[in-house]
């Protein structure tokens, strides 16, 4: 079942690359959560790794704002990684199923912007504990999902195809932190309006790695 529900969202964005690149690749509301981030906790020089990079438009932000970092962007859809090398030629980008992902050397900031959206619970658990241990301490985390309860699949403002949601609740995700080393510096909302008009609470999680 859960290879299904992988199955059927990689080929949401394989074909909808483009919508979503069009639709938020420069979504102010994150943009700034981005600018802001990049400003506090992206050194010069710094390693960073984009997970779940999509069409590298943060990859793009960040260098943009801290030209002498380093951007290694890993997504699963092929035609997300085409449209980042074009949008953020100076990144390295993977093709590689983040679930599976196990960084080959210690980055400094890691950005996982509405990429455990598609997970499990238990497979967020396990990413977490992966970014763990492939952090530098007093390395910096980014991590942002949409608030609620629940998974399943959906349709979306840049997709008729169906793509696999998983919500969270912020307590869950804060003591998940907490379990693999990472202590909560900030914590922002932003309100997204749905296609139907309802609300859903995007949160944004600033972290950072600390001493065992």
């Amino acid at each position: 079942m859960r290879k299904n529900l992988a199955r059927a969202t990689l080929h949401a964005y394989n074909k909808n690359a483009d919508n979503y690149l069009k639709k938020f690749g420069n979504f102010e509301p994150y943009r700034e959560k981005i600018e802001l981030f990049s400003q506090k906790y992206i050194p010069k020089h710094a390693k960073v790794l984009d997970l779940g990079c999509g069409p590298g438009g943060n990859a793009r932000l960040i260098r943009e704002r801290v030209p002498t970092c380093s951007v290694t962007g890993v997504d699963v859809s092929q035609k997300m990684i085409a449209l980042a090398r074009q949008l953020a030629p100076k990144g390295d980008f993977i093709v590689e199923d983040i679930r599976q992902f196990m960084p080959d050397r210690l980055f400094d900031v890691v950005i996982a912007s509405f990429c455990i959206v598609h997970l499990t619970d238990q497979e967020t658990a396990a990413l977490l504990s992966t970014l763990s241990k492939g952090m530098a301490e007093n390395g910096y985390l980014y991590l942002s999902f949409m608030e609620g309860d629940g998974e399943g699949l959906e349709r979306t403002s840049f997709s008729t195809e169906h793509i696999y949601f998983n919500y969270y609740q912020t307590n869950r995700i804060h003591r998940l932190l907490s379990q693999n080393l990472f202590e909560v510096q900030e914590v922002l909302t932003e309100d997204y309006v749905e296609q139907d008009g309802s609300i859903t609470q995007d949160t944004f999680m600033f972290a950072v790695k600390v001493n065992n």
